[in-house]
């Protein structure tokens, strides 16, 4: 049976395990809580930063996506590759801006979310757009984003998608198709009242019509669109009206208008900050200068262009600068100095070329990984659902294991509870069970007594019996000395007749025979330990176990005292019983 601090220490461990197990499980819980909540915070922090310091957003965003990689939101990873993406262009680095686009791309395919999916296919077609390699990838992703727009039914989606289409085909000298798409540009910012969306159709519609040589109606769409912006107040909208007029004043021969135009334009780039314009406007001013035969100025502006587009990592605008230069001091009969400018110009041309090859081989080369990527983010996305599973799994087994073990714990307080309850009743059936037996012995005992009084009670009637009949007949033999001969005789009759009453067996027989049922078989334990007594000895011993004294023996047998000595004598004699032991005693406990 086990102790009862064993049994205590036994529960105190069933409910340690199940504390123990969900403490691991909660710790799980905590570490990807708080992967999440940082990660979140990281992600917003770069996306504040993204315009206002995109450096500094890049090093917040990959913090960010190091936490994401702990937790299963594919939602979050999506939004912090797509980031990245974004941070990449404006490091023009284009490479890895395509990869982030791509995970992105995937991940919101997974939970559904086409919205971003389109603003993501956007992304993808203006990098091979403004890079002018894969022209049709650039397509290719602009009609997947208008797809999900017409899907989704996003008027401003649609807008967007309208505006990439034009501009791309604009580029492809497909005047008519970017009409088309300028148009339907116009027509549903009309709808949805966008009026950022109505100045940039206007404006891209003025372009074509410039390139058509419809110059009035490019010169009214190109107004509409300026007074918009101005309404709008964004600067550096209306610097593109501005410049987009200079430039058709240029294309119309008249310098001077369109110097006016550039230099609008060029203050309000610089009050936007918009270092690609103000270089792109300082090349065209610089042209500008040339046809109006001011050769110096042109070189300042070349110059200033050159410097800007340098810093910048602006390479079209830095090679067009060295052209410009060029021709600048060609016309100023500068011929040596123009030479170097156009060799300069050759060198980085070529420089451009080869970048633009890298650029092709790697957008090439980022589609063919692309493709294997897909293989190995399966595979990936397959291992990281089995250790999801497998967590879970393990989870299942953990809560069955706590349920088990609460159960074994329940069972034990049941058992400990049910064995309580059945030691108490068998405490309780034992104490009944001694009273029973109490009352039982007490029974026996009363009975026995009553059996040794009846029996004493027989031996007293044969003694008191025989005593009467002695007395009896010894009054007899007195009476009979001084009666008449007829009353002698009838006198020596009745004593005959009292004298064969006490010869008579019957009455000790009868007593044996009592003293063999109330003793249980007490003549043959008699016989088995002494096997050699008599009748008289056998019947010797049940009145001494009465407790009978030498002298009612001697009247129960009809015999004297001195006989019953000499009796007794050779009973303890047979039975080797030595004087210090007391004789009736030894027979009683037989």
């Amino acid at each position: 049976m086990l102790k009862k601090n064993h049994i205590k220490k036994f529960f105190l461990l069933l409910l340690v395990i199940p504390v123990v197990t969900l403490a691991g499980s909660l710790q799980d819980t905590t570490t990807d809580s708080s992967s999440l909540f940082k990660a979140k915070r990281l992600f917003e922090q770069a996306d504040s930063l993204k315009k206002s310091d995109p450096q500094q957003a890049l090093v917040f965003n990959r913090e960010a996506l190091s936490y994401a990689h702990y937790v299963k939101s594919s939602e979050l990873l999506a939004n912090i590759n797509r980031l990245m993406g974004e941070l990449y262009i404006t490091e023009n680095n284009l490479q890895p801006a395509i990869n982030y686009f791509l995970i992105s791309e995937k991940l919101y395919k997974e939970f559904g979310d086409k919205k971003e999916l389109a603003t993501v296919y956007g992304h993808l077609g203006r990098m091979y757009y403004n890079n002018n390699f894969e022209l049709d990838k650039a397509l290719s992703y602009y009609n997947k984003m208008m797809d999900i727009a017409m899907e989704i039914n996003d008027k401003q989606l649609m807008a967007a998608s309208y505006d990439n289409l034009g501009s791309l085909f604009l580029s492809l000298h497909d005047k008519e198709k970017a009409y088309g798409y300028y148009h339907q540009l116009l027509l549903i910012s009309e709808e949805i009242n966008d009026q950022t969306g109505i100045g940039k159709a206007l404006n891209n519609i003025g372009e074509i019509e410039r390139h058509r040589g419809d110059y009035e109606k490019a010169f009214d769409y190109y107004k509409q669109s300026l007074a918009i912006h101005r309404e709008l107040h964004d600067i550096r909208k209306m610097a593109i009206n501005m410049e987009n007029i200079g430039m058709t004043y240029y294309t119309m021969n008249k310098p001077n208008k369109a110097l006016s135009y550039y230099q609008q334009s060029l203050k309000n780039y610089r009050k936007a900050n918009d270092k690609e314009n103000i270089s792109s406007v300082l090349i065209l001013m610089g042209r500008n200068a040339i046809k109006l035969k001011q050769y110096q100025k042109a070189i300042e502006y070349f110059d200033k262009a050159k410097t800007i587009a340098a810093k910048n990592n602006y390479h079209r605008y830095y090679m067009r600068a060295l052209k410009g230069l060029s021709k600048a001091y060609e016309k100023k009969q500068n011929p040596a100095k123009a030479l170097d400018y156009f060799k300069q110009f050759e060198v980085y041309k070529d420089s451009i070329f080869k970048i633009n090859e890298r650029n092709n081989i790697a957008a090439i080369k980022t589609q063919l990984l692309t493709e294997l990527d897909n293989t190995q983010y399966k595979l990936q996305k397959y291992e990281i659902d089995m250790l999801i599973k497998d967590k879970k799994i393990y989870r299942l087994k953990m809560n069955i294991l706590i349920a088990v073990l609460i159960i074994i714990f329940l069972s034990g307080v049941l058992l400990t509870v049910r064995y309580k309850i059945i030691v108490k009743k068998q405490n309780q059936l034992r104490e009944k069970d001694a009273e029973l037996h109490h009352a039982q012995q007490e029974l026996l005992k009363s009975e026995l007594n009553s059996k040794d009084n009846d029996l004493m009670s027989f031996a007293l009637h044969i003694v008191q019996k025989n005593k009467l009949l002695k007395e009896l007949g010894t009054n007899l033999k007195e009476l009979s000395k001084n009666s008449d001969p007829d009353t002698n005789k009838k006198l020596r009759e009745m004593s005959l007749y009292i004298k064969q009453m006490l010869q008579i067996q019957e009455d000790i027989d009868l007593f044996d025979q009592k003293v063999s049922q109330t003793y249980d078989g007490f003549f043959h334990k008699i016989k088995e330990h002494f096997p050699n007594l008599t009748k008289n000895e056998e019947r010797l011993c049940a009145l001494l176990k009465l407790k009978l004294s030498s002298k009612e023996i001697a009247s129960i047998n009809n015999t004297s005292i001195k006989a019953v000595e000499m009796s007794r004598y050779r009973l303890r004699k047979k039975c080797g019983i030595d004087n210090n032991t007391n004789l009736a005693d030894y027979i009683s406990c037989l």
